[in-house]
């Protein structure tokens, strides 16, 4: 299983537990906003996290030989 499922799993359990925080008729908005703001911090380091796992897979392996070119000049 690629690293992106799991975080795409993660996000989606995240989004259920907001969703039950949201639907809650007992909370006030202001603890309903107090309780969801690490959702979303959270969901958006996630997000980050799979735009950046697809990034290095869209790109692939560079060869280390071919971004440093230092030793040319030892």
């Amino acid at each position: 299983m690629k690293p992106q499922e799991h975080l795409n799993r993660a996000i989606q359990d995240m989004d259920i537990a907001v969703k039950d925080i949201l639907s809650d008729q007992k909370l006030s908005l202001t603890e309903k906003d107090k309780l969801i703001f690490p959702y979303i911090k959270k969901r958006k380091v996630l997000q980050q996290a799979i735009e950046d796992l697809n990034y290095l897979d869209e790109r692939g392996e560079v060869p280390v030989g071919d971004t440093c070119k230092m030793s040319q000049y030892r």
